[in-house]
């Protein structure tokens, strides 16, 4: 194993734009990669995390940017970080190490979590991995003086003031592969239906509009919302890989495209602007944003982006949520304690962006703009239609709690689990009873580009 790390070493590369780049593998390290980034960030490392800057595809040029303008490359190693998927030569995670071994005076460490070590067997172009220093972090939820000195004593960089560095420290763990999360995503489209034409029929009466839906999934709610023939063109993205697939493959209209793109990108301009030039789009006419806003970093930058890409008085159309809206009586506060405990989730989305929505299309500079509110209560509902409502407003949550489990399974995650598994099989019973009541009201936003 290599001596500490000299903090005297000279560097040939130059215009470092990151501290620290770390790799890891989406499948069980998404969340301790993110608590990494996060404890990395919080001691003045800028690091390289790129959940919050690029998504998916082929092996996109701006990871070999990000590793060749990095002073230190971390490898968090989890179980599932040398699979078969390694032996690939497109494999994301293999292709960035391949970079790092390459890349001249770059500094490596491997963080081993928990009990993970090194396969037998590797690619010869990665093998040399093994020659890098490497040390066991333990538990990644626990940010201790450990992490600390390991940092010190083994990053070339050092850490920058924190007045230096523009974290926003709110991420969202949500991920389109959660379990049954498709269908949800398929069964809240529906719900939603009636209400998303009923606006866009308000505003829109011509022909040959140009859309782009931002979070498409895996087209469902795209191809629902802009099925008339008055919408010619419509250009869906979203950030996840296999939503993408599901869209592409399921799509028999040549008017709808599908791409996958990450909207918080810094190349998302220009990746946009090339999806536009191919389809002979100047600008849109229609902008939808369904209940995206509140899973990103910069909802207020993404808006931004999303007016430059529009035609003169093109309209934008935004859905949001706001678990202040939800009310109830009869369920022994149950809800309450429900959304309280997803709070205390590392990684939980900005469940309280409803209520943002007019706000942040007037401050960037958007015209007439209106909100639409809807309230959906039980009163009228059968059993299933009660169900049915629960399963979209609360039972996806408990994926959350799932995904912490899987990254780093311990006593702590475990009880939290269960604490929110067994919180929320009490509030389905509660749905199913005749003397139970809940609403919630939902929020769309209109405006237009001057």
């Amino acid at each position: 194993m290599p001596e500490e790390i000299n903090k005297n070493t000279q560097i040939k590369r130059k215009d470092f734009i990151y501290d620290v780049f770390i790799s890891y593998r989406r499948s069980d390290g998404l969340y301790p990669t993110y608590l990494l980034y996060r404890n990395l960030m919080d001691n003045g490392y800028l690091s390289f995390f790129d959940k919050v800057s690029i998504q998916g595809g082929m092996f996109p040029p701006q990871l070999t940017n990000a590793i060749h303008n990095s002073k230190d490359f971390i490898l968090l190693v989890t179980p599932d970080t040398f699979s078969k998927r390694i032996f690939k030569k497109d494999d994301w995670v293999r292709q960035e190490i391949e970079t790092a071994l390459k890349t001249e005076g770059l500094n490596i460490l491997v963080l081993f979590l928990d009990k993970v070590n090194y396969p037998k067997k590797l690619p010869k172009e990665i093998d040399a991995i093994r020659d890098c220093h490497s040390e066991p972090i333990g538990d990644v939820f626990d940010v201790n003086d450990y992490q600390k000195r390991l940092f010190n004593r083994f990053l070339v960089s050092r850490p920058r003031p924190k007045d230096c560095i523009d974290y926003k420290g709110r991420w969202s763990i949500y991920e389109f592969d959660f379990t049954n999360e498709s269908e949800r995503l398929k069964s809240q489209g529906s719900r939603y239906d009636d209400e998303n034409q009923r606006i866009l029929d308000m505003y829109l009466d011509k022909n040959n509009y140009t859309v782009l839906d931002v979070g498409c999934a895996q087209g469902y709610v795209t191809r629902q919302a802009f099925r008339k023939a008055k919408y010619t063109k419509v250009v869906g993205i979203d950030i996840s890989e296999s939503a993408i697939e599901q869209a592409n493959k399921n799509n028999k209209n040549s008017k709808f495209s599908f791409y996958q793109l990450n909207i918080e990108s810094p190349t998302f301009m220009e990746e946009m602007q090339g999806i536009m030039k191919q389809k002979g789009i100047k600008g849109f006419d229609v902008v939808s944003c369904f209940l995206v806003l509140h899973h990103l970093t910069n909802p207020e930058k993404a808006l931004e982006n999303l007016k430059a890409l529009m035609n003169k008085g093109g309209m934008i159309i935004v859905r949001g949520s706001d678990d202040g809206s939800k009310i109830s009586y009869g369920d022994d506060e149950l809800i309450e304690k429900v959304l309280k405990k997803s709070y205390s989730l590392e990684g939980m989305s900005d469940r309280n962006n409803g209520r943002k929505l007019y706000s942040w299309l007037v401050h960037e500079g958007f015209n007439k703009v209106k909100m639409h509110c809807t309230v959906t209560e039980t009163s009228h509902m059968s059993y299933e239609e009660k169900l049915g409502l629960y399963k979209v407003s609360f039972a996806y949550r408990l994926n959350y709690f799932k995904a912490q489990l899987i990254a780093n399974e311990n006593e702590q995650t475990k009880a939290e689990f269960n604490e929110m598994e067994d919180l929320l099989t009490q509030l389905q019973y509660r749905f199913s009873r005749n003397d139970f009541w809940y609403a919630v009201n939902r929020f769309v936003c209109v405006g237009f580009k001057k």
